[in-house]
């Protein structure tokens, strides 16, 4: 949630939101989700894809998703496995989002169901 800006240019919160709250509460909430989101883990838990990308966010799974190959992704996921919900629960430990990453029917689904993740996670941080 960006900062509105009144007629002198200044950022306040939005209206009937408290600024003492929003300064201290909201941004510590964002704060977290975002770095849960798109800061990337220790370079022993990214996630090598079998193109050479490697990925160590949330974020950035998603957004590879959009682009990834599709012999890549049918690599990573078929009917035996999902290398990207393994990851997600054991390094990211994001249990809800990597058994809805199990039902997606394709890797666009996929790139989506993260990326809405996402958003929420952001949204409810943002509106507590």
């Amino acid at each position: 949630m960006a900062l509105k800006s009144n007629k002198k240019g200044l950022s306040s919160p939005p209206v009937g939101v408290k600024s003492a709250a929003y300064s201290s509460k909201f941004y510590a909430a964002l704060h977290k989700h975002v770095q849960a989101h798109f800061s990337n883990v220790e370079h022993d838990k990214a996630f090598v894809c079998g193109d050479g990308v490697v990925l160590g966010s949330v974020w950035a799974l998603a957004q590879h998703l959009r682009v990834m190959n599709s012999l890549m992704y049918s690599h990573h996921v078929n009917d035996v496995k999902n290398d990207f919900a393994v990851w997600l629960r054991d390094v990211h430990a994001e249990n809800g989002l990597a058994n809805r990453l199990l039902s997606a029917q394709d890797q666009q689904h996929a790139s989506k169901i993260i990326a809405n993740h996402v958003v929420t996670r952001l949204h409810e941080a943002a509106h507590g």
